[in-house]
């Protein structure tokens, strides 16, 4: 069978034995992107000071303490904990916190930040973990094991080879998922981040036992059994080859890699090849080498997959700390429209005690979150430029236009309201002055520094007449 194969009948095919699912689009989540702030980015080991050993309890409420104080009120509701909460499993393989990190545990954790209107998101890996299949612990609720589980011969899976593959066709192979969504749901958890996600690139391929659709297919089947909300995020850097099934099962889905990139001592490059942030609007196709030409990492291709109750997920927003951002205010603002008029979900990777003044005035702003938030799905014209435009339209009938720069020096980006669709001229607003610009015919052109944008709400005459 060829990777061409339709979605619907590789669903039927990994998915045989499973019961049958509910889209995660009918978890009553996903309406609009959520917003928050993830500890990833801090613990990438790329910032001095933080790293993997950083992520512990008392950091975590630290964060969600300058959340409910500096973000809360804007929408940043998410508090969510990525890869080192957990490293041991009880007796039924279903994963444990660290005592060390989190002696609490996440039951505690998740009162606390319920206890200021916030909610708590986990990260998980897809696959059995070595650790559980070398214990063989009974499946809770089964007369089976966690070996029994186990695809034969033992195939590792993920994007990174990490854990063994699961065989979808034992009938225990879901009562395990279904047992550790069950224990999450009564955490308290609302959030699940399932990562190492394939078929994503070659490196694992399509309709093998690498392959972890059927994961995602058992976890959608399991959170929405808990009978608690919980928002399912896919990750990362999935294949868009596949949006229609990540869409069928998933709120989210990570539609580029990691923004951090750890070769020096700030969070973000604007140009460094692999990581860079001017490729996340160039349609480009240039990987890491091991990558073997996987697919680019434009937005576009995420077009079709996204609306109300799935998102393409773009990754961490790090732009409110310049201190540790390692971007100029012109490229956090940019980050940050690309991000908004793309509908991705919006949250900060930065040390939340340690935003400046520009960087609150960019995730506070009220008019551009409100694009965001209204989960819109955009257009873009001349996208694999160095000057691309993107805009969405609102019910109104109004318009929201960004305008970028991605040059090295100045330049003139322009937009013809006949490209966006009407004619005639219109009254314009710059959303991030927050001030009225006035009217123009027919056309729009602004000269921006290098790496800037202008963010437009575009109303025609026409509307403003009726």
């Amino acid at each position: 069978m060829k990777a061409a194969t339709p979605i619907a009948l590789l669903a039927v095919i990994l998915c045989l034995f499973l019961p049958s699912t509910t889209p995660a689009a009918n978890n009553g989540l996903g309406q609009k992107p959520y917003m928050g702030w993830s500890s990833w980015s801090l613990c990438a080991g790329v910032i001095p000071g933080y790293g993997r050993t950083w992520l512990d309890e008392k950091n975590v409420k630290t964060m969600s303490d300058a959340m409910a104080q500096k973000l809360q009120k804007y929408g940043y509701t998410y508090v969510n904990v990525d890869g080192g909460w957990t490293r041991a499993f009880d007796s039924y393989g279903r994963p444990v916190a660290d005592p060390q990190r989190f002696p609490s545990g996440i039951r505690s954790l998740a009162d606390y930040v319920h206890a200021k209107g916030q909610k708590l998101g986990l990260h998980y890996v897809a696959g059995l973990y070595p650790a559980v299949y070398d214990s063989n612990p009974p499946v809770y609720g089964t007369t089976y094991h966690a070996r029994d589980i186990a695809y034969q011969p033992l195939t590792r899976t993920t994007g990174w080879k990490r854990n063994y593959a699961i065989d979808w066709s034992h009938p225990a192979a879901q009562a395990y998922i279904d047992s550790i969504a069950r224990q999450f749901a009564a955490w308290g958890i609302d959030f699940l981040k399932l990562d190492g996600v394939t078929p994503d690139i070659p490196q694992a391929p399509a309709e093998s036992p690498t392959d972890n659709r059927g994961d995602v297919a058992a976890w959608s089947a399991a959170l929405i059994k808990t009978g608690r909300p919980i928002w399912f995020t896919l990750s990362w850097y999935v294949n868009p080859a596949y949006g229609s099934y990540w869409r069928q099962y998933a709120n989210g889905f990570r539609a580029n890699g990691d923004v951090e990139w750890s070769n020096h001592d700030k969070l973000v490059s604007w140009t460094e090849p692999y990581f860079g942030l001017c490729a996340r609007w160039l349609d480009t196709t240039q990987t890491r080498p091991q990558w073997n030409n996987g697919p680019n990492k434009t937005m576009e291709q995420w077009l079709p997959y996204i609306g109300n109750g799935s998102w393409a997920d773009m990754d961490s927003l790090d732009v409110g700390a310049g201190s540790m951002d390692g971007l100029t205010e012109d490229e956090r603002q940019s980050y940050m429209t690309l991000w908004v008029i793309c509908s991705s979900p919006l949250y900060t990777g930065d040390d939340l005690t340690k935003l400046d003044d520009f960087g609150l005035s960019l995730l506070t702003n009220t008019e551009v979150i409100a694009v965001n938030q209204a989960g819109l799905v955009p257009q873009a014209k001349d996208a694999a430029t160095r000057n691309p435009v993107w805009w969405s339209k609102n019910p109104d009938g109004s318009y929201n236009v960004a305008l970028f720069n991605l040059n090295d020096s100045s330049a003139t980006t322009s937009v013809t309201f006949a490209g966006l669709g009407f004619s005639g001229s219109a009254t314009l607003r710059n959303l991030w002055a927050k001030a009225n610009i006035g009217s123009r015919a027919n056309s729009y052109s602004a000269t921006l520094a290098p790496h800037a944008c202008q963010f437009l709400r575009v109303v025609p005459a026409a509307r403003r007449n009726q």
